[in-house]
């Protein structure tokens, strides 16, 4: 499976050789990720590919339990009391095509982990553009295809702004998707943390 275990850096998550001084790796002295911390299960390998692919593309829901199950796991260290879990939305096309979000799936049935600190928050963003498979692009070409794709839906809960997030996706590969989501919140006025969690995780 290739299960992450510590020691990580605090925020993007990476696993290091070795436990760091100050807990953040050379690349986040300088160049933070947006959002953070980051936190991942796995790394994307070729189970943990079959695992999502029977969820995603072969409606196999009885797989988001199993799946919310480890992320409860990996998640510990992101909970903040009355947050919001945002799974990352797809576009209407695409969800009327598949007729379920996996991401919304595995966030449902992550709740009932920490049901006193999570809230279910589905519709706090949209993706407004239906934007191209991102198979195959580098992050500055993943960045441009998602850049402006997220809005905040039309009914977000009251105090959003000043509750912290978790944005929940099956896969993370360049956090672009990710950080135009995040973006997006900040831009709408969002001031708490955003923190991300995400089952597998590819490392190049």
């Amino acid at each position: 499976m290739g299960y992450i275990a510590p020691p990580l850096c605090a925020l993007c998550g990476t696993p290091q050789p070795f436990s760091l001084p100050d807990g953040i790796c050379q690349r986040c002295q300088y160049w933070p990720p947006t959002p953070y911390p980051i936190r991942a299960v796995c790394r994307y390998t070729d189970i943990s590919r079959q695992l999502i692919i029977g969820l995603k593309h072969a409606g196999k829901l009885d797989r988001a339990p199993f799946l919310a199950h480890m992320m409860a796991q990996s998640a510990a260290d992101l909970i903040q009391s009355n947050m919001l879990v945002v799974p990352i939305p797809l576009h209407p096309m695409r969800y009327l095509y598949r007729s379920y979000n996996q991401s919304a799936e595995i966030a449902r049935h992550l709740i009932p982990f920490y049901p006193s600190e999570l809230h279910f928050s589905p519709n706090l963003l949209i993706r407004k553009n239906h934007t191209a498979s991102m198979s195959g692009k580098n992050r500055k070409q993943r960045m441009r295809n998602v850049q402006n794709a997220f809005a905040i839906g039309n009914k977000p809960p009251a105090d959003w702004q000043q509750r912290p997030i978790l944005l929940l996706d099956d896969v993370m590969t360049t956090g672009a998707t990710l950080q135009a989501c995040a973006d997006c919140l900040t831009s709408a006025g969002h001031q708490a943390r955003i923190s991300a969690l995400v089952f597998a995780r590819v490392f190049s």
